[in-house]
């Protein structure tokens, strides 16, 4: 089993540095893998907002290797109403080595 990792990626921003749209970004995705498939968060850094994190780390049972990359999520902005843009873009890569502690209940 391999965890995954997804953290926000912007434009101009090194990756850890996204816009909070991002961050909400990596929350949605990270709810629906463990929606999905029945994974799990072992560890999360939490954003500026609830729902949002800087970056989670995701374990499953199920071969999520088809996320590795750039994934765009697309939705509204909820913290910029009237913001044109609706791609939001996060990376989602394999953690080869992970010796992180849970942060809590897993979800």
């Amino acid at each position: 089993m391999t965890p995954f990792r997804a953290i926000p990626y912007g434009n101009g921003y090194s990756s850890g540095q996204g816009p909070l749209e991002c961050e909400l970004a990596v929350g949605k995705l990270a709810d629906a893998l463990c929606l999905e498939f029945n994974a799990r968060i072992v560890q999360a850094n939490q954003g500026n907002r609830d729902g949002c994190y800087r970056s989670v780390v995701i374990e499953c049972e199920s071969d999520l290797g088809f996320l590795d990359g750039t994934v765009k999520w697309v939705c509204q902005s909820p913290f910029r109403p009237n913001h044109r843009r609706k791609n939001w873009f996060i990376d989602v890569s394999p953690v080869r080595e992970f010796e992180g502690q849970s942060l809590g209940e897993p979800r």
